[in-house]
């Protein structure tokens, strides 16, 4: 198998470049956070400079990153969830196996809520 290697931007930018390739090395500055030189580059950097000044754009991203925040927050709750139900899953299974005991009766040991329990017999 060939091993893949990785291109670092920055050391290509310092090669001296044929001529043929000076506009690429304008980009690769410019990504790399160099100022923009060359018409072409010139353009991208202006167009996402009107971009950034564009106050409905900024409102818009901004609600998007909220939205996608609170997003992957209830991703995170419901995981943690996911989790708790698990335990008291296996914890139940567990006192029913070993022990003996009846669903209710684990259920009352462990403190189980109401809700829990109606969760947790679907999944026995």
């Amino acid at each position: 198998m060939q091993k893949t290697r990785h291109i670092d931007c920055r050391r290509i930018a310092n090669f001296p470049l044929p001529p043929t390739a000076d506009r690429c090395k304008i980009e690769i500055d410019y990504v790399d956070g160099k100022t923009a030189e060359g018409e072409f580059t010139q353009d991208i950097a202006a167009e996402v400079e009107r971009i950034k000044q564009h106050n409905e754009t900024r409102v818009e991203y901004m609600t998007l990153m909220m939205e996608l925040k609170e997003q992957r927050r209830e991703g995170y709750d419901e995981g943690i969830n996911e989790g708790r139900v698990d335990n008291i899953v296996n914890n139940v299974r567990a006192l029913i196996s070993e022990m003996g005991w009846s669903a209710d009766r684990a259920f009352d040991v462990l403190h189980v809520s109401p809700e829990d329990r109606a969760v947790v017999i679907a999944r026995l």
